[in-house]
This record gives C-alpha cells, sequence and structure tokens, in this order.
C-alpha cells in the first residue's frame, strides 16, 4: 500500500466557493511557446509515472506559460481543432 501511496497525487480540497471573488480574481492563460518535451523535471515525472519518453513524445509537447506575470511549464497536448 505504501508503494501505492507514492504514486498517487493529491489536490487540496475545494471549501467555499465565492462567485464574487472568482470573477475579480479570474486571469488569462497567456501560451508563451510550446515545443518538444526536454525540460529534465518534465522528463523525470513521465519516467516516475513509468511513461515512455517515446511515447509522450508523440503525444505531447512542453508548453511554457504565463498567468498574472508569473511563468510555468507543464507537459501539455496539442489541440487539433
Amino acid at each position: 500500500m505504501e508503494s501505492l501511496a507514492s504514486n498517487l497525487s493529491f489536490q487540496n480540497p475545494f471549501t467555499h466557493f465565492d462567485e464574487q471573488a472568482d470573477c475579480d480574481t479570474k486571469s488569462k492563460i497567456n501560451i508563451i511557446r510550446e515545443s518538444v518535451l526536454s525540460s529534465s523535471s518534465l522528463l523525470h515525472y513521465l519516467k516516475q509515472r513509468r511513461i515512455s519518453i517515446e511515447l509522450a513524445d508523440r503525444y505531447c509537447r512542453e508548453v511554457k506559460y504565463e498567468i498574472n506575470g508569473k511563468e510555468y511549464f507543464a507537459i501539455g497536448f496539442k489541440n487539433n481543432s
């Protein structure tokens, strides 16, 4: 059971919704660039999840984006629509 727990990730529970506050704090996501997977952190994440790099390269991209002036990066799927 302990080894299973190390492969799970959980988000904090959502406890309150204030519609007005949500409207005031909505942020625009600005995609800065997308490229092939190259970040060592993201590649390590894939290895931890036992997702082959070859499979991820076929379907996923590395996405650099910005919210409220802060830059982030993530694994994303290309939207073909």
